[in-house]
Formats: structure tokens, C-alpha cells, sequence
């Protein structure tokens, strides 16, 4: 979609003082889950699709953190995306990808300012968010 601005939504999955991060196969950067929103369909919805798409995970709590615009050039192309960003509290899941050009992994939270994740300005909201937060989400039992 050529001059088209894509609505995305990511979502910030938190174990203990871990946070999930996805990584394309032979790249070497990071972002997280999610994806485009799709015509006619909800955030909240897009959010469960995506988790459920590429996890295997059950939304079952999502918590609104901010928005992150984000231009760039993508195979020389420039892109524009709207990422709306949710805390997400999910059951299953094994974070082992169900796409074939994705990986998922686990990163320590207090190392994330070392992380190649894009884009940078959500990279760095979530980390203000965390750091505001003061405490590491706990799951509901």
C-alpha cells in the first residue's frame, strides 16, 4: 500500500523481569509483537488475532500504554505506521513462533536500553513506561 498509513498494534508481554521481543530470521533487530490492524476490525480485536496468530497466546488483559508514530524507509521504500501500544496479559503461548519468519525470545527488562529494537521511539516509550510503572506486572491468579 503505497502512501498509505498502516495502523499497527504491539503488545508488551512482561514474565517476571523478562519482556517478549520478536526478531525477523536473519535480522538484527527486534520489535514487538503485533501487527497490522486490519480493515473493519477493532484494536483490542487485532491485538487478540495477532497474539493468537503468531503465539498461539489467549488475550486476556490489555492495558492501553500510548501511541508511537514511526516513518521509515523500508526496501527504499518510506513506510508510516501508527503503532498502538498495549501492556498484554496472556495465557499459553510457548513464545516459540507459529510464522516462519519471525522468533521470539526473552530479554532482561533492565537490559533493554542495549537491545536493537525498532522502532527506536517505541523502544524508548516503553522504556519510560517501565520505568514510571516502578514494579513488574505480576499475572492475575
Amino acid at each position: 500500500m503505497e502512501n498509505q498509513i498502516r495502523p499497527v498494534v504491539r503488545a508488551v508481554i512482561i514474565r517476571g523481569d523478562e519482556i517478549l521481543l520478536c526478531q525477523p530470521k536473519g535480522d538484527n533487530f527486534y520489535f514487538f509483537p503485533g501487527g497490522e490492524i486490519k480493515f473493519g476490525e477493532g484494536i483490542e480485536e487485532a491485538l487478540r488475532r495477532e497474539l493468537k496468530e503468531e503465539l498461539d497466546a489467549k488475550l486476556l488483559e490489555a492495558e492501553y500504554i500510548g501511541t508511537v508514530e514511526n516513518v521509515f524507509l523500508e526496501n527504499k521504500k518510506k513506510e508510516h505506521e501508527i503503532n498502538m501500544v498495549f501492556h498484554a496479559c496472556v495465557d499459553g503461548g510457548s513464545f516459540f513462533s507459529l510464522e516462519s519468519h519471525i522468533v521470539f525470545t526473552l530479554k532482561k527488562i533492565k537490559e533493554l536500553d542495549k537491545e536493537n529494537i525498532l522502532p527506536i521511539g517505541l523502544k524508548l516509550s516503553v522504556m519510560q513506561w517501565l520505568q514510571d510503572k516502578q514494579t513488574f506486572w505480576v499475572p492475575k491468579q
